[in-house]
């Protein structure tokens, strides 16, 4: 089930400009819709060189600007590319005299890149966030970044941080049904996924009326592949249990593939993996497909079209244009995204 949509009043539509990149044109046709808008036209070019062109074939001389860009590698982009473009957009409408540029960027690049471990190392997000605000940005706008304190390093207005969180629960829970939801746990495969977890657990908790419990698996990783977990001999409290798992991203897939590995040797009825961005990098569809996971939850934040066509029925796309475009709606109608969060959580 997706989010209702909430169209634009036809007195503001006038004063809106929405415009997508060319990473994931089907997100921004999906937001468009979902407010009863057009996309912008705008030209979006290579030279000779490979240097990009950008130009709005339209004015947006006092306008509302929204320019949407999943940070991706993807098709004839590679990520530096995307992120590059974005923000070309950004400096040509803010150059083009528009009213305020808002940046849509439901995956951030760089985005783990949130701490300093080691001396001399970049810390790239807060980096990448300060050059949009460089060129023009008047508010930033992404979903479930890694570390939610990240975006306090955007300071030229607001920084609106939305989850997917609910929507995939809400998907899980309807696929499964109440039958088989009596029988789920949700499970964390490493320390730093507790506490997501078990506000998960919470949740449908809350929602269902059924209480599920959370597992902690406690397992370290593999100190040859950090990707991976160390094989365990059991995991209590998973034995003919439905397993459920949810994350803001998959990568490059070993991680989910070996917690789901070993929930299967610990005797769990069936593995479900939910995740909002969906990176998956190198073979990592290839490594879901030969996994334990019985089905992957992922979002259109990234192009997931070459994913969905090799996956099948394995993976079920939750989308999450209507989401960005409600929260477009409360910025353009003087609305609240807190307001949002709470409508998402009792949907």
């Amino acid at each position: 089930m997706e989010l209702r949509s909430f169209e634009i009043p036809q007195r503001q539509k006038g004063d809106i400009v929405l415009a997508s990149g060319g990473v994931n044109p089907e997100l921004g046709a999906s937001i468009a819709d979902s407010l009863g808008l057009e996309l912008a036209h705008i030209e979006l070019r290579r030279h000779a060189n490979d240097e990009l062109y950008v130009r709005f074939e339209e004015s947006v001389r006092g306008k509302d600007v929204f320019i949407l860009q999943s940070h991706a590698t993807s098709g004839d982009y590679r990520l530096e590319e995307a992120v590059n473009e974005h923000l070309f957009m950004v400096s040509a409408a803010a150059k083009s005299s528009a009213k305020d540029v808002h940046v849509i960027a439901p995956y951030l690049a760089h985005s783990r890149g949130d701490r300093k471990a080691k001396g001399r190392e970049v810390v790239p997000a807060p980096l990448c966030i300060q050059f949009f605000e460089a060129a023009g940005a008047s508010t930033m706008m992404s979903i479930d970044v890694h570390s939610q304190q990240t975006t306090e390093h955007f300071r030229g207005g607001t920084y609106d941080h939305l989850t997917a969180q609910p929507e995939l629960r809400r998907a899980v829970s309807q696929y499964l049904g109440d039958v088989a939801m009596e029988n789920c746990v949700v499970v964390a495969p490493d320390s730093g996924a507790v506490k997501n977890n078990n506000r998960h657990a919470e949740e449908l908790s809350r929602t269902t009326g059924i209480d599920i419990d959370t597992i902690f698996m406690g397992k370290e990783r593999a100190k040859d592949d950090s990707t991976k977990l160390k094989r365990a001999k059991k995991v209590d409290g998973v034995e003919g249990k439905i397993c459920l798992t949810f994350d803001d991203m998959i990568d490059g897939g070993s991680t989910m593939a070996s917690a789901a590995e070993i929930l299967k040797i610990s005797g769990a009825k069936e593995v479900y993996v939910a995740a909002t961005h969906p990176i998956l990098s190198g073979n990592a569809t290839e490594k879901l497909l030969n996994s334990e996971i019985n089905k992957v939850f992922l979002t259109d934040t990234l192009p997931v079209e070459k994913a969905k066509s090799e996956m099948g029925e394995r993976l079920e796309v939750v989308k999450i244009g209507p989401l960005i475009g409600r929260a477009i709606y409360e910025n353009m109608t003087g609305g609240s995204i807190s307001k949002l969060f709470e409508d998402q959580n009792h949907n």
